[in-house]
């Protein structure tokens, strides 16, 4: 069972909620909100190309080493947005 306290500035905790529905057993309200979340939860991912790769990778290639040494051009690629859909199991 789980129980909520809230911290009083004036002295010990004290129970807000204490019921039957804080339990996570089939038909209530916490085990639905469990088993099926029920906002959406949505997940982004960026990529990033370099563009001049070959530049690039002439400063770890060979004895002769470019002065002052190439910085890699990045191109963003996404966002890629996927949405997150999770139901638990007993």
């Amino acid at each position: 069972m789980i129980d909520f306290f809230i911290a009083s500035p004036c002295g010990p905790p004290e129970v807000l909620i204490k019921s039957q529905e804080t339990m996570l057993a089939e038909g209530t309200t916490a085990f639905e909100a469990w088993e099926v979340v029920p906002a959406p939860v949505y997940m982004s991912y960026y990529f990033y190309n370099i563009t001049n790769a070959d530049a690039f990778l002439s400063n770890f290639n060979g004895a002769t080493k470019p002065d002052p040494p190439v910085k890699p051009y990045l191109e963003e690629i996404g966002p890629y947005t996927f949405r997150w859909v999770q139901k638990e199991t007993k």
